[in-house]
């Protein structure tokens, strides 16, 4: 398998002149997804297909090249003024896509408009830390946090910066149907569950893109969106299927790139909902009558990882000497008797189709394996919107398969997001698990908070709040007329993309 280093491509943006300036454009590029947008207000949704679309029209004061350093965006420079307060150089000079100018009123507003209760905005966990934003003058802001909350400079590399003249203006329903950014492509038109397509905005302050006009196509199928690609339909597609990946190699115009994602895999077990599932021992059960090893080898063609928590190696606070559950269902069976079910009981795991590596197929082998311990399981199939709103309401499961990543490389970026009480991805609450998230979040000592993560994922070990998979590695199919490579964080980046020439 090729390595990270090997497979992504440096992105500049904002250092120094631009880096797409001067180049000739190309007509289209078409991606595949395997789902659609949620939306394209990027206070909306935190969904990385969805980020993948909105992303390219809309900036954040901060973003993250394709080695994953945090560069200049929106903000030219940023300083820690003491414990609790950061402050951001705004670049001048920049228009959003109706020719408004970009002022530190709109930071401000952006992030008002995430903080409004009305709103329901699922980006609240990321920046709650932050709690007043200072207005110093039209091109400088104060962003002041309720105790010291060192990532919040990577948090702010996928927090999106909205007109607040223009939403104010037209409101919420009228910005969702005519979206405007600062970003490097304007919004053209969105045909829901068909296409959304973007142009390049000549006036970007990064550099008028390569790449004209991009699409993005929804296909659910795997089979499907291979079909297209092979047939030159589409240029780039996700989450091709290991069976398929010898074939597309020797493909003479077409190609293979994976990366090892940040994206961690897991059964979210929904204790609010009660049942067996609300006993420590059934969900420890479930983890040791789950076989991992063999999900990655026979499901996913080798394309995963196993992993002891619902974090990697990459994620800062990930403890190494954290052993994953064995695959053991006799001490599963054992540990259903202990809890009161000697008999198994039934329950239903949701899955989506196409949002994740064999989402579908990996839902029917756990399925069956669980099947083996006793745990009689259904599958639902909701399509990806619903099954989002379901998730983020607490009312799917007991069981339910997800997709984790933050782009953080933080494990607070994840662990507080999908397990900290309250929060919009976390069907779980423990006042302990809790107090150690919090610690590591407000300190500014490295030590400290790896000792607070490390006490944090063992007590997750040992409540198995979720079933514990793999980290994902990310397969995609490519045209050979697109010059682009994957990045781990999962970012559909198309800014540094260009078309060779050929046709489809």
């Amino acid at each position: 398998m090729r390595t990270i280093a090997a497979l992504l491509i440096f992105v500049l943006i904002g250092l120094g002149g631009s880096p797409t300036s001067g180049v000739a454009q190309s007509p289209e590029l078409v991606v595949a997804q395997g789902i659609d947008p949620e939306t394209v207000d990027p206070h909306a949704s935190y969904t990385t297909a969805t980020m993948n679309v909105y992303l390219h029209m809309f900036d954040g004061l901060l973003h993250r090249d394709a080695d994953l350093a945090i560069k200049p965006a929106l903000a030219t420079a940023w300083r820690s003024v003491d414990d609790n307060t950061w402050e951001f150089d705004l670049r001048r000079g920049v228009t959003f896509h109706d020719g408004s100018p970009f002022t530190a009123e709109d930071v401000k507003f952006s992030f008002e408009r995430v903080f409004n209760p009305a709103f329901k905005s699922p980006l609240v966990p990321n920046v709650n830390a932050v709690t007043r934003v200072d207005v110093m003058d039209p091109h400088r802001v104060r962003l002041i946090t309720k105790s010291p909350y060192p990532i919040l400079p990577a948090r702010l590399t996928v927090f999106p910066i909205v007109p607040a003249k223009y939403v104010r203006d037209r409101g919420d329903a009228e910005f969702r149907r005519r979206p405007v950014g600062t970003g490097p492509y304007r919004f053209v038109e969105w045909i829901k569950d068909d296409h959304l397509t973007l142009e390049a905005n000549p006036t970007w302050w990064g550099g008028r893109p390569r790449v004209a006009r991009i699409t993005f196509r929804p296909i659910p199928e795997s089979a499907t969106r291979v079909a297209a690609l092979q047939a030159g339909n589409v240029d780039i597609v996700t989450n091709v299927p290991p069976d398929v990946v010898a074939d597309l190699g020797k493909h003479p115009r077409l190609e293979v790139a994976s990366v090892p994602s940040e994206r961690v895999i897991f059964i979210h077990i929904n204790v609010k909902l009660g049942g067996p599932t609300a006993d420590r021992r059934v969900r420890q059960a479930l983890n040791y009558g789950v076989n991992k090893e063999a999900l990655i080898r026979f499901v996913l063609g080798g394309f995963g990882v196993q992993v002891p928590a619902p974090i990697t190696p990459q994620h800062f606070g990930f403890d190494p000497n954290l052993a994953p559950y064995p695959y053991d269902p006799e001490r599963a069976k054992a540990l259903l008797t202990e809890a009161g079910f000697p008999g198994g009981f039934d329950t239903t795991l949701y899955v989506p189709t196409g949002r994740y590596l064999k989402d579908r197929e990996l839902g029917e082998a756990i399925a069956g394996q669980l099947g083996r311990v006793g745990v009689r399981t259904k599958l639902a199939t909701p399509e990806w919107g619903t099954y989002a709103q379901l998730a983020t309401s607490y009312k799917i499961g007991p069981l339910y398969l997800l997709g984790w990543s933050s782009q953080t490389y933080d494990a607070d970026g994840v662990l507080f997001s999908t397990l900290y009480t309250g929060n919009p991805w976390s069907p779980y609450s423990n006042k302990e698990l809790d107090a150690l998230l919090l610690a590591a979040r407000g300190s500014l000592d490295p030590e400290a908070r790896k000792r607070h993560y490390q006490k944090a994922l063992a007590l997750i070990r040992e409540e198995a709040p979720m079933i514990f998979l793999h980290r994902q590695v990310d397969v995609y199919g490519v045209s050979k007329r697109v010059a682009w490579k994957p990045r781990s964080d999962e970012r559909i980046w198309l800014v540094e993309a260009a078309l060779r020439g050929e046709s489809r």
